[in-house]
Formats: C-alpha cells, structure tokens, sequence
C-alpha cells in the first residue's frame, strides 16, 4: 500500500512538471510574442490552456490569446477568447467586453455591439473605456436612426465636459452628432442653436476648420430647402460669415452664392466690395484666371478707395500674367506702385515685374529691374531678393563673373528672406551655387573646399546636394584629380572630434564603395570616443509588470485598477495596453519606475514596438530623431507671382 502510494505521489509531480505552466514557458512565449511569431505564441497558449485551464484563465492568457488571434484577423477565434474573459471577473474584463463590441460593429451586428457596450459601463464604472463606451452607443444609435436615444448619449456626454476644460474636438464632433439627431427628430431650433455653438468654439476664427464648414453646410439645407436653388433671406453679415467658411475650405461654389447675394443686395456697398473680391479670389484658386479678372476689375472700377481695392489691384497683376497677357499684368503692377507707395506689400509689385520680364525673354530688361528694387529696398529683404533673382539669371545666361559677384554680395546681408518670403535664399544655397559657379569655371579646389563648407545631414538639402557634387567630380575624368588632391591633404589625426570631422570630408570625397565602407567604420570608432555621443548604461534595467505565473486568484495590489491593468497587462507582454492604463493610474509610487529617464509610459510604449508612439507620447521626450525637409531647388524658381 505504501509502495502505491509512493508510486501515485511520484506519478503526481511528474504530471504537474509536465504539464503546469511554469515561469521558463512563460519566458518562451514572451520571447515569442517580442520576436512576432505570433502562429507559434499562439501555438503554445493553446498547449497551456489544454494542460492546465484553471491556470491559463488565472493568468488571463485567453485575452492574450484572443488578441493574438486578431491580429491575425482569426476573428472568430478571437471572440471566443474575448467571451471567456468578459464572462468572469477578471481584471480585463472591461478591455475583452471593448474588443467584442468592435467584433460585433464589424460583423454588422449593431444591437450586441451595443449590448457589450452598455455591459462594460454598467460593470467596470471605472474602466478607461467608458467615455469610448458612451461615445460609440451614441454613433451607433445615430446610424441606425435611432435620433433620440443618440441625443441621450450626446446630451450626457456633453454635461460630463469638466467645467474650465478647453473644448477639444471630439466635444465639438460630438455637437456635430447632436445636431444631426435633432435634425432627424424635427427640433430645428435646438438644432440651429448647437450648429451656432460649433461656430463659436472653432478654435481659429480665422481658419475654420471641417466642422465649421459642416454646421454651415447643415445651416444651409435648413434655410435653403432640399434642393439648395434659393438663396435663405439673411443679413449681409450673416452671408459673409458663411460664404468665408466655405472658402477657407475650398467649397467656392457655395461660397459664391452668398457673395453674389450681397453683391446683388448690398446697395450702400459696405460689403459688396470684400464679397466681390472674394469671388475673383475663388475663381483665382480655380485657376479659372479670365473670370478672377472680371470680378477685380469690376472691385476697382466701382470701390476705387476700399481697402479691398488695393488687393484687388495686386491680384490683377497677377492674374493677367497667368492669362500671359504681361502688358496689362505689368501696368496693374506699376498702378499699384504709384497708388499705393507706402504699403507693405509694395515689393511684390517689384518683384513680380522681374519676372514677368524673365518671362517674356527680355532678360536685360528683368535685370534692369532687379537693380531698381534693389535701389528701392536699401537695407531691406527685398534687395536680396531682387539681388538673387539678378545672380539667378546670370547663372542661367552663364554669366559665370555676373553671377558670382552677385552671390559674393548677397553672401554679406545679414537678411535673405529663407523660406519665410517667396523668393528668398540662404546661406547653404548661396555657398552651393557660388560652388557650382567655381566648378563651372574650372577652378576645382576651390569648388571642392566651397562644397565641404556645407554641412551635409538630413536637416541640410544644399548639404547633399554639394556631396552629390563632389561625388560626381570624383567620378569625372577632368576633376578626379583634383577630389584626390583634396583627400591626400586631409588630415586625420588629431583628437577625435578632428578625425571626426576629417573622416566626414573623406567620406564625402569618396566614389569608391569599399573606400566608403571602410572610412564609416573607422567613424563609428571614433564617434565611440566621443563623450557627447556616449549613452551611459543604467546598471540595473527596469521591469514592471508581475513576473510569475501565478496558480492562485491574485489579490490587487491596492485601489487603482489602472495600475493593476497595467501590471498584468506588461505580464502579457502588451505593453502598449500596459502604457496607457499606467498613464491613467496616475501616481507612480514604484522606486524603480520613478528612476527611468523617461516617462514610464512612454518606455513601456517604447518596449512594444511601436517607437511612433513612444517619441510623439502626450509627455514629450527628448529623441535622436531629426525631421527631415523637404526644399525644392529650382536655379530658375519665380519670385512670387502668387500673392494669394
């Protein structure tokens, strides 16, 4: 009997070895889920479920599963899980009740979406997802015509709002969603009341934004019937305001129809003249430049002492030049000159003249006026413009002595306009093409030494512009000899921050692919040197998240379910669950998540592979990313002409 009994204990804890689910599978199946092989992961939680069930639901693997299982798009595999989690009290219950929802809307199945919907903001009060909750029941029951119950929604949404907060866009959406319900129950008033709100909360007045232009458009259909043939009865400010929201967004077609009404009924002429120079405009953004010309002219001949008739004039300008008619373009221009002498925009007159002369060939005359504006605008952005687009020409004619002079010159002022005016240039582009000048008139150092002034990098497009030039020279029969001059003169030692930049030069100088392969490893080792772009090593890494599979119902670690979802959720290895339920716990009190260097939200979001996330998070880190620009480089680009 005892060797029975001894015999069954033994046969006991080979069992439970074999088939418990222990720390060293949990390990392995994170290492699965880390490196994607999510048909493998997915393999072995379905060994754990059919060894140990009891287990497998205590560590809440069936979310993991279910998750994997859509990310896969095995949707009905998926929602089995999910059901398996929502159907106990489990700490992600309200997170499988979200996914289920989002299952069912997919499925077309509106009323159990709505059912998982309801069952989570009636169980987890506390759940992250309960706003989300909320605001989908309203979505849906407005899709399926179901107005009032989509205003309830809305109604308790919107009186939810803390008081003093800034009104974000979903609260302006969601007044968009409330207007439409009541437009479906027939309560035009209230609805004509929150398509105002909308209006009034847009945060730029200026710039409208979608939603203003769909309250206006809602507007509209209210005022103007079904059909919108008629034009509503409303003040000539009221058209105004509608007609400057459709604009802004590029609906001209609607917004001519108010223009046009209080060009027709505005007799005293206080609007008539913004409105019918809104319309040249519109058509100006059409392209549609012989009916712009009508409607400008028309705001001269009839308002010639507006404010409105001096953009009207300007805009003449540069109308008739898109209508190549260069003769009228030209004395539009020099009528605003001599109207018009002190006003700010003075210079694109000048400007747009040099180039309208370019235009028409008659380069000496362009260069005639180029020099005229420079005279005018001593001291200021202008001359350099003119004076660029004088050295432009030069370079296109291969005036090589003209143009270099010029890029000398404007090399000196401090101000080249950027890319803040039309026209403008700076120092990169300056060196760049007194470079090109150089190489063009043989004079290969100097050309070489000019390009490796250039800083080349992602943040620099002139930068790889000069490399690609002297990678060309490398390659180019008549100045290789000259690029190999310059590297044998380089020299590389030194500290490292002067083989640093040594090695850059000869990476640049180089056409050769092993050449370059060699001198990038030799940069790596010594940028290792460098103190300033050496990463201290924390000694010990942080973890968050439980670390053992636990056989037992685990006890919370205290009254914030964020933090606990959080916890299991970093267990799972979600950590971008993990993130944003950390997030919402507020107060970190754990000692080795107060010592990370960033967020420890913004780390766990870092950790689970989706690195966007983790450099754009709502706390903002600092990242060895750089933006990339996108210039473009034209020797023979326009000044202006578009003064739009």
């Amino acid at each position: 009997m005892a060797r029975f009994i001894i015999i069954t204990a033994a046969f006991f804890i080979l069992t439970n070895s074999l088939f418990a689910i222990d720390q060293s599978k949990h390990q392995n199946l994170r290492q699965l889920i880390t490196s994607r092989e999510y048909s493998k992961a997915i393999v072995e939680l379905e060994g754990f479920k059919a060894s140990s069930n009891e287990e497998f639901k205590l560590n809440n693997y069936d979310y993991l599963l279910g998750r994997l299982h859509e990310r896969l798009s095995n949707f009905s595999l998926a929602a089995a899980n999910y059901h398996s989690v929502a159907s106990r009290n489990s700490i992600l219950r309200d997170r499988a009740q979200w996914h289920l929802s989002e299952l069912s809307r997919f499925s077309g199945n509106a009323f159990l979406e709505r059912i998982y919907l309801q069952e989570l903001r009636f169980r987890t009060p506390q759940s992250l997802y309960v706003t989300a909750a909320s605001n989908r029941m309203a979505r849906s029951f407005l899709e399926n015509s179901n107005f009032q119950l989509a205003i309830n929604e809305l109604r308790f949404l919107q009186r939810s709002r803390l008081e003093g907060t800034a009104v974000d866009r979903l609260a302006r959406t969601n007044l968009s969603l409330l207007a439409e319900g009541l437009i479906g129950t027939g309560d035009i008033v209230a609805a004509r009341e929150v398509l105002f709100q909308i209006m009034d909360e847009s945060p730029n007045k200026e710039q409208p934004d979608d939603l203003a232009l769909m309250a206006i458009g809602n507007l509209d259909r209210l005022d103007l019937g079904p059909d919108g043939s008629d034009v509503p009865k409303l003040s000539a400010e009221e058209h105004l305001k509608r007609a400057n929201i459709y604009q802004f967004n590029r609906a001209f077609d609607k917004a001519r129809l108010h223009y046009e009404t209080i060009v027709n009924e505005d007799t005293a002429g206080q609007f008539a003249a913004t409105a019918g120079y809104q319309i040249g405009r519109g058509f100006s953004q059409q392209n549609s430049f012989a009916d712009a010309v009508k409607w400008y002219e028309r705001v001269l001949e009839q308002f010639p002492e507006t404010e409105v008739a001096r953009d009207a004039l300007l805009q003449l300008g540069s109308a008739y030049a898109r209508l190549r008619k260069y003769k009228e373009s030209t004395g539009r221009y020099q009528m605003f000159i001599d109207r018009f002498p002190a006003d700010e925009r003075l210079d694109r007159a000048y400007l747009n003249m040099i180039d309208i002369s370019r235009d028409l060939g008659e380069e000496n005359e362009a260069i005639r006026r180029a020099q005229k504006t420079q005279e005018v605008f001593r001291g200021k952005t202008a001359e350099a413009q003119a004076l660029f687009a004088e050295a432009r020409i030069n370079l296109a004619r291969e005036e090589w002595t003209a143009a270099e002079e010029g890029l000398r010159r404007l090399a000196t002022m401090s101000d080249l306009g950027g890319t803040r005016v039309p026209g403008g240039t700076d120092p990169t582009e300056i060196r760049f093409l007194l470079g090109l000048v150089q190489e063009k008139t043989q004079r290969f150092g100097d050309a070489i030494q000019t390009y490796l002034s250039i800083p080349d990098g992602r943040a620099s497009f002139y930068g790889w512009k000069a490399t690609e030039r002297l990678s060309e020279m490398a390659r180019t029969e008549t100045t290789r000899q000259a690029v190999q001059d310059k590297a044998t003169s380089i020299r590389q030692d030194g500290t490292p921050a002067t083989r640093k930049n040594a090695l850059h030069n000869l990476i640049r100088l180089t056409a050769d692919d092993a050449v370059r392969e060699r001198l990038l490893n030799e940069l790596k080792d010594v940028y290792s040197e460098l103190p300033e772009y050496s990463i201290p090593l924390k000694k010990t890494e942080w973890k968050f998240g439980r670390e053992n599979v636990i056989d037992k119902p685990r006890q919370a670690k205290g009254s914030n379910i964020h933090i606990d979802s959080a916890d299991e959720l970093a267990f799972l290895g979600l950590f971008d669950e993990a993130a944003v339920e950390l997030e919402a716990g507020g107060k970190v009190t754990d000692p080795a998540l107060l010592a990370v260097s960033m967020a420890p939200e913004t780390a766990l979001i870092g950790r689970s592979g989706l690195p966007n996330r983790s450099t754009n998070s709502r706390r903002i880190i600092r990242s060895n990313c750089c933006q990339k620009t996108l210039p473009n480089y034209f020797i023979r680009r326009r000044s202006s002409m578009n003064c739009s």
